[in-house]
């Protein structure tokens, strides 16, 4: 995490998750993105705060830290409703305007991946229908342009 060959830092370590939950539920194109970051001595991000504009004005703030422990709880906020995730990263339950769900759970780690991807697999699937290429490929674009943004560059660039 620390070390910037290989491209340690909060943002890609922590910081893609909360991207790609956002990457996942966005309904409209991005406007703007505006980012800051703390810096560790071996010059990787330690903490990095991101404040997106979409395209109807909606404000998203993404936060990951290395430096401390922030609420893994996502919180989607709309006009008339709100979305709550505790642990969003391995939800088990979902509150919907104070009724809460409850989510099937197998495990830490990354076991829903791991099942997702076994399963792609079986089926003969190149890609998996919910994090396909282009998903990928898009929030790999946003954190590019978040490290342009905080001006963190690894050494192998």
């Amino acid at each position: 995490m620390h070390k910037p060959e290989l491209a340690g830092g909060a943002l890609l370590d922590l910081g893609v998750y909360n991207l790609s939950l956002y990457n996942y539920v966005k309904k409209v194109p991005v406007k703007t993105i505006v980012a800051s970051a703390a810096f560790t001595k071996t010059g990787v991000d330690s903490e990095c705060d991101v404040l997106i504009t979409d395209e109807n004005d909606a404000k998203i703030r993404l936060r990951s830290s290395m430096k401390r422990f922030l609420s893994n709880k996502a919180r989607l906020e709309y006009t008339n409703s709100c979305i709550e995730l505790k642990r969003f990263f391995g939800c088990q339950v979902v509150s919907i305007d104070g009724k809460k769900i409850t989510i099937p759970y197998k495990g830490d780690g990354f076991v829903h991946e791991i099942i997702a991807f076994a399963d792609d697999i079986e089926n003969g699937l190149l890609e998996d229908p919910i994090m396909t290429h282009e998903a990928s490929r898009e929030s790999m674009s946003y954190l590019d342009q978040i490290r342009k943004l905080i001006k963190l560059k690894y050494p192998f660039e």
